[in-house]
């Protein structure tokens, strides 16, 4: 299944510039181009670097609240 930036951005809890700024690192998958304007992620992509970042699921499991991936990103 393809996702978009904002279904990418839901699953991954992580706003649509910092998900940008990580791929231009190297630190998300980069995605495809679909025209000039927008790109797509394969979902078996994005959940293989869910899994691989984190080992885990992203939840709200920590007692301050924050998803496992903010605190590895900084963001709450």
């Amino acid at each position: 299944m393809l996702l978009n930036i904002s279904q990418v951005s839901q699953m991954v809890k992580l706003g649509p510039s910092t998900i940008r700024r990580m791929a231009a690192r190297g630190e998300f998958p980069v995605g495809r181009k679909l025209n000039k304007k927008n790109r797509v992620w394969y979902e078996e992509e994005v959940t293989r670097w869910i899994i691989e970042t984190l080992g885990e699921p992203v939840s709200k499991s920590r007692s301050n609240g924050k998803t496992w991936l903010s605190s590895l990103v900084g963001k709450s």
